[in-house]
């Protein structure tokens, strides 16, 4: 396999990057690409709406993605009650294809007309690829409740369905994946009602009085004290980069709703805390 140059890899993400702020701001969010660091970075694209809140990972290929990317990304999305999203235009080395969302470490990966269609045009995807496998999503109490109403057992479902009893009894405790020729039984017997579209927009939510430290965002540590959001900063080293860092830290803070504080180093953090906790 021929790698590909760098500066063609680059300029390849910063398009990428660009059609996903055009999609976000379209779509009526406040949007806006980070750029630092110049490196491997945990956010590309930060967008906010209210309180809808989009941290966005741009790859070229899902493949991309470590498990510590991931982390990264749920972290920075926890911390700010926002939800993370990757979007690549490869998956695997194949072209993502429409109407199907992916998934790589646990976060939701898409593509730009997915992306597209989710939040411009409101219409979001109903098949996710699990490990090779396209599945939809149902809706685990309808079933259920459908399942009673017409004084079915498990055991008559199943046989249906042309599944084993214990698979309903998963499939109505919200676990398992439904495949899209189990799908298509479920919608003839009990409706098609009975499938859920995915959300995209799906927001992690972080705990209050626990400070989040962060890698690869111009937001070292971002700290929830009580109802108060703080993006901290550590603004020191190089009088270029700490310029910049600061630049696109306030891209982030203002997006997310937060405050941003900077300071000289971590250390301080504990300070800051004490200050904001004594606070009435």
């Amino acid at each position: 396999m021929v790698e590909m140059p760098r500066a063609r890899r680059s300029r390849g993400l910063e398009e990428l990057a660009g059609e996903v702020y055009d999609v976000m701001k379209r779509a009526g969010f406040s949007a806006d690409i980070i750029s630092y660091p110049s490196g491997r970075r945990t956010i590309d694209v930060v967008s906010g709406s209210g309180s809808r809140r989009v941290l966005i990972r741009v790859v070229e290929d899902s493949s991309h993605i470590s498990r510590v990317d991931a982390e990264e990304l749920r972290k920075a999305a926890e911390a700010y009650d926002a939800s993370p999203l990757i979007v690549a235009r490869t998956i695997n080395g194949y072209e993502a294809e429409d109407d199907v969302v992916y998934e790589r470490q646990g976060i939701h990966v898409v593509g730009s007309n997915v992306l597209r269609q989710a939040f411009v045009e409101h219409e979001n995807p109903l098949i996710y690829n699990i490990r090779g496998h396209y599945c939809v999503k149902i809706n685990p109490e309808k079933l259920r409740m459908r399942r009673l109403s017409m004084k079915m057992s498990l055991g008559d479902a199943a046989r249906l369905l042309g599944v084993t009893r214990r698979t309903v009894y998963l499939y109505e405790h919200g676990m398992g994946h439904v495949s899209i020729e189990t799908a298509e039984r479920m919608i003839e017997v009990f409706g098609e009602d009975i499938i859920e579209p995915i959300e995209l927009d799906e927001p992690l939510h972080g705990e209050d009085n626990t400070v989040y430290y962060l890698r690869r965002t111009p937001v070292d540590a971002v700290a929830r004290i009580r109802d108060t959001v703080l993006s901290i900063v550590v603004g020191s080293g190089g009088r270029r980069r700490v310029r910049a860092k600061i630049e696109e830290s306030e891209k982030i803070a203002s997006i997310m709703g937060s405050r941003r504080i900077i300071i000289d180093s971590l250390a301080e953090i504990q300070r800051i805390i004490k200050r904001y906790m004594s606070r009435k």
